[in-house]
This record gives C-alpha cells, structure tokens and sequence, in this order.
C-alpha cells in the first residue's frame, strides 16, 4: 500500500496510521468519512462518524442503507470505483454540499444512542431476563 501511496504521488496527502487505540481524535480531525465497505452487517463507524456530524461517502452494501440516510451522506453501489471517486470529488471540491451533508449527518446521528445509553439499556434487558 505504502508503494501505491507513492507511486500515485500521494505521499503528502495519504498517512497510514496503523492501529489507532483512541478513535475521537481522529474522527475530530476528519471532514469526511469515507468508507468503501462491500458489505456491513450494521455500519457501527458509520452511526460514530454521523455522531460527529461527517457527511458520508459509502457503498450500499448490507445495512448501510440502514443506516445512513439521504441526507447524510451518498451511497453508491458496491464496486462502483467511477461513483465512489465521483462523490469522494464533490465532497472536497464543494464545501456547501460537504457542509449539507454535515448537517444531515449530524441531526441522524443525534437520533442514535450513544454508548453509555446503550450500554443501560443492555444491562436493564439483561437484568429483566435474569
């Protein structure tokens, strides 16, 4: 990956971080989140970047759909290299659309419940089966 980084000329603009133990600060730092995921089962990072207010760039592949809505973000078909790099374009060449996108993507991610939330609600469950 390192070579292609290189080879494409894009040493100064791609940083390959490894694993990252603290993900805030990098969703913080981001304007945009995108992710070509051929399928997910739930789209997690997704609902944490809509939390962040990121607008979206990402396949429609599994729950995505689910997940993501309109407003948030654009979808794409999964594979779809010529869409995906056309919307990635539109985000960073558009700041109004990027900044549309931001405030659809917040307002979604506002109606998700954040972890301690989820994690009461879990433990209520759980308790009430016990």
């Amino acid at each position: 990956m390192r070579e292609q980084i290189g080879e494409s000329g894009l040493g100064d603009r791609i940083t390959l971080t490894g694993a990252i133990n603290e993900l805030a600060p990098e969703y913080d730092r981001a304007d945009i989140f995108a992710l070509a995921s051929r399928y997910e089962g739930y789209g997690m990072a997704f609902a944490e970047a809509m939390a962040r207010g990121l607008p979206i760039i990402a396949c429609r592949g599994g729950a995505i759909p689910d997940v993501v809505p309109e407003t948030a973000g654009i979808l794409v078909e999964p594979g779809d290299l010529d869409a995906f790099t056309d919307a990635l374009a539109l985000m960073i060449r558009d700041p109004a659309e990027r900044r549309r996108y931001a405030a659809g993507s917040r307002q979604a991610g506002l109606a998700f419940p954040d972890w301690p939330a989820t994690t009461a609600g879990l433990s209520a469950y759980l308790e009430a089966i016990r």
